[in-house]
């Protein structure tokens, strides 16, 4: 089955363009040579770019992620101490609010025994 870069062709034509034949064995040492050459140098650059730039990529998510555990650490750290502030201090107010409640109480225990004495003291005129 024949195979061209620009093209497939199971018939051989190549759809308006030149082909060289490969029967030739300069034509493939010569494919050979530009490929260990030239194709091949590539390809094993761009590897090392690749292998490089992933290194990078990886060593940059790890310290960002580093970053990101500090920062949750801290947040939930920070967080709870203002949860313990605001306990401390629900607990305050709900102690003088017993105590004005209780202070309240007495107050209206001695307006009742007080009106309730000159309630009786006025049912005996």
């Amino acid at each position: 089955m024949p195979c061209c870069i620009q093209c497939t062709s199971t018939i051989g034509e190549h759809h308006g363009h030149r082909t060289d034949p490969l029967e030739s064995i300069s034509n493939i040492l010569s494919l050979m040579n530009n490929f260990k050459d030239n194709v091949y140098q590539k390809v094993i650059e761009r590897k090392e770019t690749n292998e490089t730039i992933l290194k990078q990529s990886n060593d940059k998510y790890n310290e960002i992620k580093s970053q990101f555990d500090i920062n949750n650490y801290s947040l939930k750290k920070e967080i709870k101490k203002i949860h313990n502030i605001i306990s401390i201090t629900e607990l305050d107010i709900e102690k003088q609010l017993e105590k004005t409640f209780e202070n309240n109480t007495l107050i209206n225990k001695i307006i009742t025994s007080s009106i309730y004495s000159r309630w009786i003291s006025l049912k005996h005129l």
